[in-house]
This record gives structure tokens, sequence and C-alpha cells, in this order.
């Protein structure tokens, strides 16, 4: 009888990658163009992030907006969405209520007949707590998502209000300086998630804006590892209208604020400079995770940059600084920037 050693091959182990983007704020005549020169890098990846700066609704209501500006997007802007290949947007921020009500469940409508997954915002408290999980080869990846701020309490969901789902500031509270009781739910959504998601991924709309900000505040920090303690794998922040660093915190990516994205119809000036986040997964676990530098042309379509370019090497700078404030080190592959894991 012949023995020998019984051969295993090793299972090859799934990749799946994600793009994130900020803020998306689509005024443009011809939506459908807006992410020209991004839709090459967008259609590479498995599942496209960004946050939904505003209504997507003709039912307009500017009284709504109480102290905040109002904007909103024409329900034509949906074919730019459609065209970048958006998989999920976070709703929950300082102006997806503008418009009141009607606006917000519109924009909830037409997200869910164009297929697009939302998170952070729903026809009550517990459909807006809903993470969205979508499935790819095989994995399964959830997203939830919120908005930090002191003055937003009209926009919340309640059981029996629509709105989004608000993690309450005040200088009043302990350090984070963040309401106790919205913390846990948050840490509830986290863990319940996390039984059900291979990857977790919490959206924050949070942080100081002041017309484009790179100063990171204690509650971002603060929630950002209370997040990842409680079993998140990702974080993806936006709100301040600027870049801000990455953090590399118990293995796991916070990457405090993407920028803005598209921010078209605000007369202020804003900073043009920003970034696609790419994460690559392998099982449940960060392999890769680089940016490429951007910049938002004259009529508001981000354009990726070239390594020559000078705009390049300043957001690579910038970001280099940014993040080895945080301690996370860079290096340069091209435009591309990789975050030393």
């Amino acid at each position: 009888m012949k023995t020998g050693k019984k051969k295993f091959e090793k299972q090859s182990q799934i990749e799946i990658s994600l793009v994130a983007v900020g803020d998306v704020l689509l005024k443009q005549e011809k939506p459908e163009l807006a992410f020209t020169f991004v839709s090459s890098i967008f259609r590479k990846a498995d599942i496209r992030f960004g946050n939904l700066e505003a209504p997507l609704s003709d039912k307009l209501n500017p009284s709504n907006a109480g102290i905040t500006t109002a904007f909103h997007s024409d329900p034509s802007a949906i074919a730019g969405l459609l065209a970048a290949g958006f998989d999920v947007l976070s709703f929950a921020n300082n102006h997806s209520m503008n418009h009141g009500e009607e606006a917000f469940m519109d924009t909830l409508k037409i997200l869910s007949k164009n297929k697009i997954a939302y998170a952070g915002g729903g026809a009550n408290i517990t459909e807006a707590r809903r993470p969205v999980i979508l499935e790819k080869k095989g994995l399964k990846v959830g997203f939830l998502a919120y908005a930090v701020s002191d003055g937003l309490r009209k926009y919340s969901a309640y059981p029996n209000k629509p709105g989004i789902v608000l993690i309450r500031l005040s200088p009043f509270f302990a350090s984070p300086f963040t309401n106790q009781e919205d913390v846990e739910m948050m840490i509830e959504d986290i863990i319940e998630l996390r039984k059900k998601a291979d990857i977790v991924i919490v959206s924050y709309h949070w942080g100081a804006s002041q017309g484009g900000n790179h100063t990171i505040t204690i509650p971002q920090t603060g929630l950002a590892h209370i997040a990842i303690d409680s079993g998140a794998d990702l974080i993806l922040g936006h709100h301040p209208h600027a870049v801000q660093g990455i953090e590399i915190y118990k293995h796991k990516i916070v990457a405090y604020s993407l920028g803005n994205f598209i921010f078209d119809g605000y007369k202020l000036p804003m900073p043009k400079e920003t970034m696609i986040l790419n994460v690559c997964f392998e099982q449940n676990n960060i392999k890769k995770v680089s940016f490429i530098p951007v910049l938002i042309d004259e009529i508001g379509r981000p354009c990726p940059l070239p390594p020559d370019d000078e705009n390049c090497v300043r957001i690579q700078k910038m970001m280099e600084k940014l993040s080895g404030q945080l301690g996370t080190r860079l290096s340069f592959k091209g435009a591309e920037g990789m975050v030393d894991l």
C-alpha cells in the first residue's frame, strides 16, 4: 500500500475594494457629466460611497432650514449619481432636511427607486438607524451613518417623525463632548451590525467646517475610537469642506475628512483640493489604503491629478503633514498616496 502526504491547496482570500468620497452637492446643468473624469476610477471598485449633502427634490420649503443655508439639488441630479455608480450614500447631515420632511422623504423615494442605498436617515428612527448591508463576492459589507452636531435637534428622527440619526454635541457633556445616550445608541448599532456583516463601515458628518478646516476636533477622535473599539473597521468622515488626516487605530482606519467632492451652487470660496479614498479588504481585514489627489475644476467637476502637477504635489504634502500628525506614514507611487499599514 502506497502512502504519501496529502496535498492541500491554499484557499484564496476574497478581496473587495471600496472608493469613498466626501460631500456631493450637485447642481450642474448636465449632472450625468459631473463625474466624467473620475468614472474610470469608480468603475474599478466593488463599492462606491459618498455623502449626499442635500435633498434631491423640487418640493422646496427653505423656511425649514433653521440656522443653516438651505441647499437642494434638482431631482434630475440623480442622473449624475447613477453615472458615478454610487452604491450607498450617507444622508445624515446638516442639510438633508433643509427643505422639510416632504423634500427629505422625496429624496429617499428617489434613491430607492434608482436602487441607491442610503444610511443615516429614514421615515422614523428605527429606519434611520437601520444599516445598509451590501453583499459583494460573498462578503457582507455594512454601513451606518450619523450626523454629529449641537444644532440639528429638529432634524433628528423619532418613532413617528422622519429625520436623521443624530449624535448631540455640547461643551457641557463629558469628553468627547457627546451625548452619552446617543453614543450608547451608536455602540449598540455597531455591535448589532458586527453580528451580521464581515466588514463594518461607519460614516460621520462631523467636525468644524468654517469654510474648510483641516483641524480635527476632540469629538471626532473620541467617536472614531469608540466606534472602532465597538467593532467598526473603517471610519469615513465628511463635513469640514477640506481634507483631514488619516489615522491608524488598532489596525483599523480613520479617514477624518474626505473633503468636498462636488459642491455646486455655494457662493463663498471653498477648498478645491480633495481626494478619492481607496480601501482594499481581504476577507474582513484591511489590506491596502491609498488616496488619489483630486482638484475640483472651474465648473465643479472633480479631476484626478497627474503626479507632476503642482496641485497634486501640494495635496500629497498636505496629506503627509496632516496624517503624520496622527502618527501615519505615507509613501507615494506616482500620484497615489499609500498608507503604511
